[in-house]
């Protein structure tokens, strides 16, 4: 573990988050200076009206802000849970999905919008993505469970099958609404991940599932820390394990949910931004985690910016996450495929 404080790094993270913030204000259709952005944004805080600059002004706050605070949060949440993953499960592959519960939270979304739900209001799709998730983990633990003890090995099985299975009701959803273009278009972009048109209702929801997350998770980083040496260890050294675990993976729950049920599926976040943090930084939890946050709100950020400025297409947030993703996991693969012959 790397002991001191990387106060340099810490620097040129939130330099890299000024910029990205700063490239998400003066980036879009309409053209709003740098200047004319910052003036706008110290008028809505001094409570000032703008004036004859009120439509850029409802551009950037009702716009461009709850955007760029989506995509940061959202990267954040799905890369601290995949650190929590890979910790719990000592396991370089595993991910926010490896207990079901991305997919449950995919398909939670999804039948909001096939049986009308979402008519009621977006928080509707967001409130059935988190509660599928919940649902999923509490039946995914209660499957591994036997004589009070719960095995990794099992919880990964047991989230394998229920993954699949949400995965192919999803794709039966989808089929069943291709009748409807509209719907099935959304429906399918909704699954592929998307941040377009992201409102305050979208920030509220995602902000509230981090908070509860991410406070969970940090007040057990040490925790975290002596779990890496062995269920065993930790036991001996007083800590609760199963508690401690299911805690974790609630907490997880949280924010997968949350983050899928503002921005649909983004995937590979939670695989890659551990992995490349970890790296950097060292194993201690009580400073992986807090700049797990960090990297994975801004990666997300940046991508989203790449998807605004530099592509013009409809692509979407999901399909580039994967894009940039894929090949580092085929990398990972081919770096620990030793690790495959064993299960330790």
């Amino acid at each position: 573990m790397k002991n001191s404080f990387p106060i340099y790094s810490l620097f040129f993270l939130l330099l890299l988050l000024f910029l990205g913030i700063f490239g998400h204000l003066v980036s879009g259709a309409s053209d709003i200076s740098a200047g004319k952005a910052i003036e706008l944004l110290c008028q809505k805080i001094a409570g000032k009206s703008w004036g004859d600059d009120y439509l850029y002004g409802i551009i950037l706050w009702n716009g461009r802000i709850p955007r760029l605070i989506v995509a940061f949060l959202v990267g954040a949440s799905l890369s601290v849970a995949g650190t929590v993953m890979q910790a719990i499960f000592k396991n370089p592959m595993a991910s926010p999905d490896v207990t079901g519960v991305a997919s449950a939270s995919v398909f939670g979304a999804v039948l909001s919008m096939v049986i009308g739900a979402t008519q009621r209001g977006f928080y509707t799709l967001a409130f059935f993505s988190i509660v599928s998730a919940i649902i999923t983990l509490l039946l995914v633990y209660f499957l591994s469970t036997s004589h009070g003890k719960t095995s990794c090995i099992t919880l990964l099985l047991v989230g394998m099958a229920v993954s699949l299975f949400f995965a192919s009701i999803v794709a039966f959803l989808i089929t069943i609404k291709l009748n409807d273009w509209e719907a099935g278009k959304t429906i399918v972009a909704w699954t592929l991940g998307d941040l377009n048109d992201r409102q305050w209702e979208h920030v509220y929801i995602v902000l509230s599932t981090f908070i509860l997350g991410t406070t969970t998770i940090l007040f057990f980083g040490r925790d975290l820390n002596i779990l890496m040496h062995g269920e065993e260890i930790a036991s001996n050294l007083g800590i609760e394990v199963n508690l401690v675990r299911f805690l974790l993976l609630l907490a997880c729950s949280f924010l997968t949910g949350g983050a899928i049920g503002v921005a649909g599926m983004v995937g590979f976040i939670g695989l890659i931004i551990p992995h490349i943090v970890r790296a950097l930084f060292g194993n201690d939890h009580r400073l992986l985690l807090p700049f797990s946050i960090l990297c994975g709100g801004i990666f997300l950020l940046y991508c989203d910016l790449f998807l605004r400025t530099g592509f013009h297409g409809d692509m979407k947030i999901g399909a580039l996450t994967g894009l940039v993703g894929s090949p580092y996991f085929f990398y990972l693969v081919l770096k620990t495929r030793k690790n495959f012959f064993y299960f330790g």
